[in-house]
């Protein structure tokens, strides 16, 4: 087990090169990750959770084409990245619909990644944070 997460880290280390990207606390009232993204990658906001919480909801949407869309986790603030388990989604829309992937307990950096687009995608995170 302990040579797959190696393993995985390794693919994301190559898969992945780095670039700049604005990491923001994660709010319970939710961050946009990508507004009216027009183009395939990584979106240009990435959510911090860090802080610990509950659960993280990113919401894919797609207004009038299609787009494959999926939630990439950084534990190095942004240097490298790794796909989530099970986040990717292919949304087919000739009017708006939307999809997500929730992920318990997160801790981590998080961000989309879109890798097929002819429609117009908006992502957005919800944080649910602890109570103090």
């Amino acid at each position: 087990m302990r040579r797959l997460r190696w393993l995985i880290a390794l693919g994301g280390l190559i898969a992945s090169p780095a670039f700049a990207i604005t990491i923001t606390a994660a709010v319970p009232g939710g961050t946009t990750l990508a507004a009216a993204q027009a183009g395939t990658g990584r979106s240009a906001t990435a959510v911090d959770t860090t802080t610990g919480g509950y659960q993280l909801v990113v919401t894919y949407c797609v207004a009038g084409g299609t787009a494959t869309v999926k939630t990439q986790v950084s534990f190095d603030r942004g240097t490298t990245w790794v796909d989530v388990a099970n986040s990717t989604k292919s949304i087919d829309s000739a009017g708006t619909v939307c999809d997500s992937v929730s992920i318990l307990a997160p801790q981590a950096v998080y961000a989309t990644n879109v890798t097929v687009q002819t429609g117009t995608v908006t992502t957005k995170a919800f944080f649910a944070a602890r109570q103090q």
